[in-house]
């Protein structure tokens, strides 16, 4: 129901009711908004990655825009993004990820050397040199937003998240283990 009626032609309006409103229909709006983010993982809509960025986009600019701080009880930036690894789901994780955080170029305190912002951004680093190329534009757009460079590093964090199947080649089941990235399309 609610994907059949989302439309991000109507959140800039939404956004400013939401400021008119008290405290705990804000908190109320960010709390749904996180739920809805996290049903990506399990059902898959027509144009999910501009519903991924829009989502971004309005909580990044709830948030951090307005220098308060995203709560780990809330909503947990790092282990979202393995999450998306893990479920094959990098894209929108990705896309809702970098436009949240581009909320914070104005913002006071979520800018470059915040040890938090650092920490998302070193993952989105690690993740960058290991994706498809639509991911790494959107990875590479983040870092000039803030205008930093990518530096390659050895993954460490994505080593642990690292997922098994099963597949059948000739008749004999066989278990595969991989990085749920999916490089078939790779250049």
């Amino acid at each position: 129901y609610i994907f059949r009626h989302l439309d991000t032609k109507k959140i800039p309006g939404f956004f400013n009711y939401c400021f008119l409103q008290k405290n705990s229909f804000k908190d109320l709006v960010i709390e749904k908004g996180f739920s809805i983010l996290k049903l990506f993982f399990t059902y898959k809509i027509p144009n999910e990655l501009e519903y991924s960025s829009a989502l971004g986009s309005f909580l990044g600019s709830l948030l951090i825009g307005q220098n308060k701080p995203v709560v780990l009880d809330v909503f947990d930036f790092k282990s979202f993004i393995l999450k998306g690894i893990e479920y094959r789901r990098i894209s929108s994780t990705v896309y809702f990820v970098t436009n949240f955080l581009k909320e914070g170029k104005t913002s006071l305190i979520f800018v470059p050397n915040n040890p938090w912002l650092m920490n998302i951004l070193d993952l989105l680093s690690e993740l960058y040199f290991c994706t498809l190329i639509g991911v790494r534009q959107k990875i590479s757009d983040l870092f000039a937003h803030f205008n930093l460079d990518l530096i390659h590093k050895p993954s460490k964090r994505m080593k642990n998240h690292l997922v098994k199947y099963v597949i059948e080649y000739e008749g004999v089941l066989r278990q595969v283990i991989s990085l749920a990235l999916d490089f078939s399309v790779r250049e």
